[in-house]
Parts: C-alpha cells; structure tokens; sequence
C-alpha cells in the first residue's frame, strides 16, 4: 500500500467523511424503496431516488480519493495484469458467493420466519426489455459501485482506525459487511443477515485476492444475473 494512501486513510476526518457518506446512501435507498413501483421504469420516481443514493456516496468517495492525490486504482480496481489470475479469483468468488447465497438462504429463512423479500424485482418476470434493463442496473450499480464503495473503500477506511495489522483488516470487514446487510434492510431481516454473510465473503476475499476488486465485481454480477434470470423466467 502506497504511502499517500496510508497518510489519507489515517486522517481523523477520513473515517468521518465515510460515515456520511454511508448514512446518505442509506437513507436514500430507504426512501427509494419506500416510493418504488416498477424497477423497470427508468421515469419511477423510487428508482431515480435510488440512483442519487447509490451514485453520490461514491462520487464523494471518488472526491476524496482525488483530493488526497490517489484514483480507485490504489483501493484495487486497477486493470488486471495477470488474466488467468483473474480467472481464477474469479471462479472462485462466484463460487464461493454461489454457496454461501444458495446453502445460507433456507436455514436463515427457517430461523427469521421469512424468506428474503424481492418483490421490487416482480416486473422482471416475464418481461425481457425490463429483465435487460435492470441487468444492465445491476452490473452498474451492484457489482461495479457496491464492490468500490463497500470493500474498495469502506474496508481500508475502517481498517486503518480499527486496529494493527491484519486486526484491523478483520475488523474493517467485518464492519463493512454489517453495512452491506443494512443497505439492504428492504428485503427484510432475513436479507440482510444472508446480505452480510454474502458481503463477508467477498470481504474475505478481497483481502485474500491482495485487494483485488474485479474478481468480486465480476462474481457479483454473474451471481445477480443468475438470480434474477431465474426470476425472469419463473
């Protein structure tokens, strides 16, 4: 880690301006879901609600990565030198997230009473331009800017004021992940206890994979695609 990134992430502001960050993007997605109707509607007012409480937290996130003199390639996201390498992380992050979100859904759903709530994502069903439509969001909003926001930077942000050493790491990942599941308190409780197991994993991973995000971009994407292909075609 280079040593400007370890001078920004020490600042006492650093973790303060992440916070608001954080506590913006989740009450916006809050009042989103509160006013969304159709998620294949561009013109949904809950969907364009959505849109600033996903895109303004890493904006912010990308202000403060440019005043400190630093890009998103210093927090992982730049281009992979080593493709068979990203193959590899890469199947094994889909793997792993295939797993933890098909073998962790039934028991979780058992303990809380309910199944993960998705019922914003009903007018796929059936519906191939509305299906392309969200896929197209997904791979944007979810497995692109989630990854930057939620390991790319909340994890090094917290890790840097949670402890030494590989304590600090655990710490910052385990702190962004309980974020993670908040961000997702619309699918219910039991979405955001398997939303922060799943954040988990890709956490553990990024910082496995040398703080890699394109694996875990990609495994996202693959991971959420499939799961709303099934949604599709039910």
């Amino acid at each position: 880690m280079k040593a400007e990134l370890i001078s920004a992430l020490r600042k006492p502001s650093t973790p303060v301006i992440a916070l608001a960050l954080t506590v913006f993007g989740l009450i916006v997605n809050s009042i989103a879901h509160h006013y969304l109707t159709d998620i294949t509607d561009p013109s949904d007012p809950g969907f364009l609600i959505g849109m600033a409480g996903v895109f303004v937290p890493i904006i912010g996130a990308s202000v403060w990565l440019r005043r400190n003199g630093l890009n998103w390639a210093d927090m992982g996201l730049g281009m992979p030198e080593r493709p068979l390498l990203l193959l590899g992380q890469t199947i094994i992050a889909t793997a792993v997230s295939y797993v933890v979100m098909n073998y962790l859904v039934p028991p979780v759903a058992q303990w809380v009473g309910h199944h993960p709530d998705v019922s914003h994502l009903l007018p796929v069903r059936g519906n191939l331009p509305g299906f392309l439509f969200v896929i197209t969001i997904v791979w944007v909003t979810a497995a692109l800017v989630e990854e930057m926001f939620f390991r790319g930077y909340l994890i090094p942000v917290f890790a840097a004021h949670l402890g030494n050493g590989k304590l600090g790491w655990i710490l910052g990942a385990l702190v962004s992940s309980a974020i993670f599941g908040l961000a997702h308190a619309y699918q219910g409780l039991s979405g955001m206890v398997i939303t922060a197991l799943t954040g988990l994993s890709l956490a553990l991973m990024y910082l496995a994979f040398g703080r890699r995000l394109w694996p875990l971009i990609l495994a996202h994407g693959i991971i959420d695609t499939i799961s709303i292909y099934g949604l599709y075609a039910s």
